[in-house]
């Protein structure tokens, strides 16, 4: 996974809506995940790849404005969303 990170992505689906009462659970289990990956890899399977693949800026949704260079910390965040 180290070594092609950039081919890796991870997301969530509450494909039924009871899941939405895990959900933070669920994104807690990501970012702690995510949070034992080195920081360059973590960025890009958390948000760097989907934004290449769909032509997308991500920033936090709860920022004033977005940061150029989101740091490891980011994955503190609530919830990132797409930035036009």
């Amino acid at each position: 996974m180290l070594r092609h990170a950039d081919r890796f992505m991870i997301g969530s689906d509450t494909y039924l809506t009871s899941r939405w009462e895990a959900y933070g659970d669920l994104i807690a289990q990501h970012r702690a995940w995510l949070a034992q990956l080195p920081p360059e890899t973590a960025r890009a399977i958390a948000f760097d790849n989907a934004a290449r693949l769909f032509g997308k800026n991500f920033c936090c949704a709860t920022a004033s404005t977005c940061p150029s260079e989101p740091t490891s910390t980011s994955w503190d965040s609530p919830m990132w969303r797409p930035h036009s």
